[in-house]
Formats: structure tokens, sequence, C-alpha cells
């Protein structure tokens, strides 16, 4: 199990597919090639290549798939995007108790670095 870190040549990763049509279908690949700028791995028969910083598919339009180091961090990231999801649709916030409202704006606002 590697972390982006540390992903070399002939590692287990994973593929999320993050286009809408097959939205989360995730597929096992094997690392091929490791760059400087990119992850490359054999996906069909064909090598696609992966930028080290986003783990997002080099394309000149719009990524179908994502690369994860560990099936773990894959369900982690559905998780969380999950979780937004549902803090974005929920529209109840005057039934919340004062200490739950509390503690939603004081997570937030440990999310956002201080401006000077």
């Amino acid at each position: 199990m590697a972390d982006e870190k540390s992903i070399q040549k002939g590692d287990i990763v994973f593929l999320r597919c993050i286009e809408n049509r097959r939205k989360n279908a995730i597929t096992e690949v094997t690392v091929t090639k490791v760059g400087s700028k990119y992850y490359t791995v054999l996906l069909y028969g064909q090598e696609h290549q992966f930028h080290k910083d986003s783990m997002l598919e080099k394309t000149d339009y719009s990524p179908n798939y994502k690369l994860y180091p560990s099936l773990q961090a894959l369900n982690d990231d559905i998780k969380k995007d999950e979780l937004v999801f549902a803090l974005r649709r929920f529209s109840r916030w005057e039934k919340l108790s004062l200490d739950d409202l509390s503690q939603i704006v004081k997570t937030i606002n440990n999310t956002i670095p201080e401006v000077e």
C-alpha cells in the first residue's frame, strides 16, 4: 500500500472514474513508469498519464480518472465527496442547536487561513 509520495514502478494503484456516465467505477492498475511530473499506468491496453500533484489524468480535455495510491485513500475521497454533497443540500440550519452550529462554524473557520 503506497502513499502519493512513495508510488513506484510496479505498484498497484486504483483509478476512480470521475466522468458522469460511470462515476465512481474503480479499476485496479499497475504503475508502468514514474516520471518527474507524471505517473503512467496501463489501462485497457493504453498508457494513461496522471499528474503527480493532482493525481488527475493528463488530458487536453476533462479528465476521466483520478489515481489513488490505495483503496483506503479512494474510499476516503468518496466518503468526503458524499459528506460535502450532504452539506450542500442541507437546508434546515435553523433546526440545529446553537452548540451544533457553533461547532460547525468553528470547524470551518479552522480550515480557512487567517487574513491579516
